[in-house]
């Protein structure tokens, strides 16, 4: 932890309030106090604007009047303004502070805030960011010249509709630039619209203050933070001019290195929609913040981080309860060493990615803990560039429901071609909504493009529940697979592989039927051996076997599949299913085939899965993306008895033709 924490501030806060002539509680108790004395030379209860105050001589202290206006072409106001006598002092700041040609000094009633309307809020609402600058560059002043942030005002209101349904939208005319320990306070919805002209809506940052923890006079080296928006049950709604402006609705953080912390805040009560960047993240002297049922929508990234290296940053960034929808190309983009709590949000419908993952992000760590993920139209992490270092992400219990893309059913999720991500699945539950294979591979990984090879993709369920996929067991990658990442070596185009047994390949293909012919075929673009299967008669059996055995326990699932193509098939079905042999022997290795047929005879029990026909897999994704191709297919069977050894294997029979078959894999869960 940095600095001091926040019990350090309350017996400062008791320490140096009673010296506060200013304060707002000081005010309050003058007024409560005030001695009632009647003249007959009274003055008026209200005026109609503040400059009116100035030609009023007030004949008692802490002498009461309204003023229904701050300027003349301000909204109505219904202000209390107070003269203080006892104070000879306090300078003029425009909004709370007013000091007449008598030196006479009259204030607002600020216990509640600074009302915005006080800094000379027009009518129509169009300078709100200049007035509320004016008030916190006012409040800031006073901290300086009192050496004290209990000199200051730290909330400032803002009404939540001031013109009604003619005009419910504040325009902002600069951006807001706000202390961590400043609160925006309204009591409902407040609307503000941004221009594109504008660089950010609202910066929560200590660059502003232009003096140094050590020139504050028993004060805590780092200001605390605070809830940063108290909406009173409403929300502020900040909207830029759309998605593809180049405005950032919340920047938080510093930009420069030797400024207090921006720490310990609470950010509610806000919708930001159609900016470049929802949020955007300095981590400079930022960390301990939580973001908490805020909502960012329809803007280019939900959140970004801004910068590639931390400097005392990262620690502990939180969002809970929050909703990230319809954000055109990320949800979140991640750069600079951060920590990551995502907890039971809301990410809805991107258009790219979920998490898009800068190199410079190495080292940090994403939790998703429960939650739901919904439209993720091509990648749920997408990490173009090589980490240096490892990235972890976990999630924990989260409803991932695979939507928004073209084709919905099994597909490769996670994008990381030159590695070093580590990703946990920890009970998580899948939704795939296309219930037919469209994929050439089977895996969150895919294969092409090495993701599969330089990642950790682990899924742990114990209780999985998968929808829209014939199987609940979903392989994270091939190279964690029974048979590893590369299952049939290379090898001459054109060569029988028929009951051969290769000790550099994993899988032997196994027929005892006649009218077969199983060869080598070309080595595909994504570098994996094609084998191909012909077929002159309806009764082949063809069996895919791994030439390893393996151990199981009882519950366990087993599951079978490959990436298969139906080049000429002339049969009106080609059947697949997936088998698993169990034996009370502890085989090792298939060596040759007279092993395998002795192998057979001791089988305790077969356990088959349901039979596929992969004629009208095909014909549906043929319909479907217009192409014919490699489509990934696999299966799932429960192991209910104990034995000592298992092998796996996939068959495929009955049909006339020609297929290829690339990628055979096996796992368990």
């Amino acid at each position: 932890m940095r600095g001091i924490g926040y019990l350090t501030l309350f017996p400062l806060l008791f320490l140096f309030s009673k010296k506060v002539s200013s304060a707002p509680n000081g005010l309050t108790e003058k007024v409560k106090n005030r001695k009632i004395e009647k003249d007959v030379s009274e003055l008026p209860n209200q005026i109609s604007y503040l400059e009116d105050i100035y030609s009023l001589v007030p004949r008692i202290d802490g002498q009461l009047i309204t003023s229904k206006h701050a300027i003349k072409s301000g909204p109505l106001l219904n202000s209390q303004i107070f003269y203080d006598k006892d104070d000879t002092v306090s300078t003029a700041d425009g909004y709370s502070v007013f000091v007449s040609h008598d030196k006479l000094r009259w204030k607002a009633d600020v216990s509640n805030g600074v009302d915005v309307r006080l800094a000379g809020l027009l009518s129509d609402g169009s300078n709100l960011g200049s007035c509320i600058n004016k008030i916190i560059l006012g409040e800031i002043a006073k901290v300086k010249a009192g050496k004290s942030i209990f000199e200051c005002v730290t909330t400032i209101y803002i009404p939540s509709k001031f013109n009604g349904r003619a005009n419910p939208n504040y325009i902002l005319d600069e951006p807001i630039v706000l202390p961590s320990f400043f609160c925006l306070k309204t009591n409902g919805f407040v609307y503000i619209s941004v221009p594109d002209n504008i660089t950010y809506a609202i910066k929560v940052t200590n660059d502003i203050l232009d003096f140094s923890t050590n020139t504050l006079d028993k004060s805590p080296t780092d200001i605390q933070g605070c809830k940063t928006f108290d909406a009173g049950g409403g929300r502020f709604v900040f909207s830029g001019s759309g998605s593809h402006n180049s405005t950032t609705g919340l920047y938080i953080g510093n930009q420069r290195q030797h400024s207090f912390a921006v720490r310990d805040l609470l950010i509610n009560d806000i919708t930001l929609q159609y900016f470049e960047n929802g949020i955007e993240f300095a981590p400079n002297n930022n960390f301990i913040n939580t973001f908490d049922k805020i909502n960012v929508v329809m803007c280019k990234y939900g959140f970004l981080v801004s910068a590639d290296n931390s400097v005392s940053a990262g620690e502990k960034i939180v969002f809970n309860d929050c909703v990230f929808g319809n954000n055109d190309i990320a949800h979140f983009r991640l750069a600079a060493q951060v920590n990551y709590y995502i907890i039971n949000c809301s990410l809805d419908y991107t258009g790219q990615h979920v998490f898009f993952i800068d190199e410079t992000c190495a080292l940090s760590r994403l939790i998703i803990d429960k939650g739901h993920i919904e439209g993720v139209p091509q990648y749920l992490v997408y990490c173009p560039k090589k980490l240096p270092l490892p990235l972890k992400i976990q999630f924990r219990d989260v409803m991932l429901y695979m939507n928004g893309a073209i084709y919905n059913s099994m597909r490769q999720l996670i994008f990381s071609p030159e590695g070093n991500c580590h990703i946990i699945f920890d009970g998580c539950d899948w939704t795939f909504i296309n219930y037919y294979e469209h994929s050439p591979y089977i895996s969150l990984t895919g294969y092409r493009d090495k993701t599969d090879i330089n990642n950790r993709i682990v899924i742990n369920n114990p209780l999985p529940r998968v929808t829209g996929l014939r199987s609940n067991c979903i392989l994270p990658q091939y190279k964690s697979s029974l048979l590893g990442a590369i299952p049939i070596s290379h090898a001459k185009k054109g060569a029988s592989v028929l009951n051969k047994f290769v000790d550099s390949s994993n899988v032997i293909f196994i027929s005892e039927t006649s009218g077969v012919e199983i060869i080598y075929g070309d080595i595909d673009d994504d570098n994996a051996q094609i084998i191909e299967v012909i077929s002159y008669s309806n009764d082949t059996v063809v069996d895919l076997i791994s030439a390893f055995y393996h151990s199981g326990s009882i519950g366990s699932f087993w599951s079978g599949g490959c990436s298969i193509e139906l080049v000429d098939v002339k049969s009106k079905h080609c059947n697949m299913f997936f088998i698993i042999d169990s034996y009370n022997e502890n085989y090792k290795k298939v060596i040759n085939f007279d092993e395998y047929k002795d192998a057979k005879n001791n089988i305790v029990e077969s356990y088959f899965s349901d039979v596929i026909d992969l004629n009208k897999i095909f014909s549906t994704a043929k319909n479907a993306n217009k192409h014919s191709g490699f489509i990934g297919v696999w299966q799932s069977v429960n192991q209910p008895k104990c034995a000592v050894t298992f092998q796996p294997k996939i068959r495929i029979q009955e049909f006339k033709g020609v297929i290829r078959v690339k990628l055979p894999v096996f796992w368990r869960e």
